[in-house]
């Protein structure tokens, strides 16, 4: 018996690295390589964001769910049925559960991180990711055709986004009609235009390493979708929390006196809360991509291992010479034999890849196009001039008059004896869509 010794070479620690890829021909699947390994404070710091995250969206839709809990039988009721704001009442406890479910789902991932983590004395994402693990080689098993490691991941990835990138665009519109701060219009529209030029430049850029691009895009994805979907209405909710009043579940009667106020948050009412079912659909959209982006991620991370050095220098033994040549013989003999049932496939799976790669390119230039049509729009409607005593102001994709919500008029101010042709012409100069 002959023994060889071979020295075990590491990847440098200070950049991500590719699982070695198993010998033998190359798969349609995902199956050649595994994961993004990485240094030891890399995955600490990719853990603890994932943690956050968990929480930040815990916290958000337990906030959602206490406030269609309480809103029946309370001042907000009141408000929301003398204004018809809103869904209906009865359907409150279907939008409190759909709330306290999101909540609770994002509570169990990061509550099963944290205690799976102490368990193993080591961090880790849960046991639902070590499980993907083969404890013989430590490959991972295939999950089909919708998993991480499916050989259509890119085409299934540009599809979601350009389905949820459409929802946010038509967002984006409500939001020009209805949101009173010019600065946080923008930021969403930033935002929708972010996630629809990113897919296509992150795989423009790291084209060439497959497993780095795929968990980057999930990444990208995750986060601009709590952005985009959680943050404003958040800021929105918290910009009027300093005047509420838990106790009565309600704004002091007194603001309701002011007119501004009182157009401003019933505009603002609009976007925070769900205002039908479809609403609540494409809420749901959202949500279930934002868990399955972060729960796909986790699948391709993982802590790079560490070697000791007598793992490092454990000699490897080799079978002896002559064993096992007859099988040899057998394999060399069938896989003649299947030479040219494997050349007619792979010309077949080199013509499917190519339609595949157009089919990808087109959903990319797509979801560009919406970019640039989003920018155009917003550029636009920034563009419309504004009115000297409009007090509150939005900017409408599409129109080319004004929108006002407010609009003051003062006889004393611009000398004007009331008339009704006078009033009539100044009130012709705003958009007919922002009249009340």
């Amino acid at each position: 018996m002959q023994t060889t010794r071979e020295a075990v070479q590491t990847p440098p620690t200070d950049m991500p690295a590719v699982a070695p890829a198993p010998s033998g021909p190359a798969s349609s699947t995902f199956a050649a390589f595994q994961f993004v390994e990485l240094s030891s404070w890399s995955f600490r710091l990719v853990w603890l964001g994932f943690l956050v995250l968990h929480g930040l969206c815990a916290f958000y839709f337990a906030l959602n769910a206490l406030l269609y809990d309480k809103t029946p039988g309370s001042m907000l009721e009141v408000t929301f049925v003398a204004y018809n704001v809103g869904m209906s009442m009865d359907d409150y406890p279907a939008l409190t559960g759909m709330h306290a479910i999101f909540a609770a789902l994002h509570v169990l991932l990061g509550v099963t991180m944290v205690l799976w983590s102490l368990w193993k004395r080591r961090f880790s994402f849960g046991p639902l990711q070590e499980l993907t693990l083969d404890s013989f080689n430590g490959r991972r098993k295939s999950k089909g055709f919708f998993g991480v490691e499916g050989a259509h991941f890119d085409e299934i990835l540009a599809v979601r986004e350009i389905v949820e990138s459409a929802l946010q665009a038509y967002q984006a519109y409500r939001m020009s009609q209805l949101l009173v701060r010019p600065w946080l219009n923008r930021f969403y529209v930033g935002m929708l235009v972010v996630n629809c030029w990113m897919a296509p430049l992150v795989h423009l850029v790291f084209h060439r390493n497959e497993l780095l691009r795929r968990a980057l895009s999930l990444l990208c994805d995750a986060i601009l979708d709590f952005t985009a979907a959680m943050v404003v209405p958040a800021v929105l909710m918290f910009s009027y929390y300093d005047r509420f009043d838990p106790e009565t579940w309600g704004f002091p009667n007194a603001l309701w006196y002011d007119d501004v106020w009182t157009v401003k948050i019933l505009s603002e009412f609009q976007i925070m809360l769900v205002m039908s079912w479809g609403d609540l659909a494409s809420r749901c959209v959202f949500s279930i991509g934002l868990i399955s982006c972060i729960e796909s991620a986790k699948e391709l991370i993982r802590e790079k291992p560490s070697l000791s050095p007598s793992t490092a220098g454990a000699p490897v033994t080799a079978s002896a010479p002559g064993k096992g040549e007859k099988q040899a013989a057998a394999s060399v003999v069938a896989q003649r034999r299947s030479t040219g049932r494997l050349r007619l496939w792979e010309s077949f799976r080199h013509a499917r890849s190519q339609s595949l790669r157009r089919f990808l390119q087109v959903l990319q230039a797509l979801c560009g196009v919406l970019g640039l049509v989003v920018i155009v729009l917003h550029v636009y409607a920034e563009s419309t001039p504004r009115l000297e005593q409009c007090l509150i102001q939005v900017n409408p994709w599409l129109e080319r008059k004004p929108a006002c919500l407010f609009l003051e008029w003062d006889c004393h101010i611009n000398h004007d004896s009331g008339g009704s042709a006078t009033v009539t012409a100044e009130w012709d100069k705003s958009s007919p869509t922002s009249r009340g």
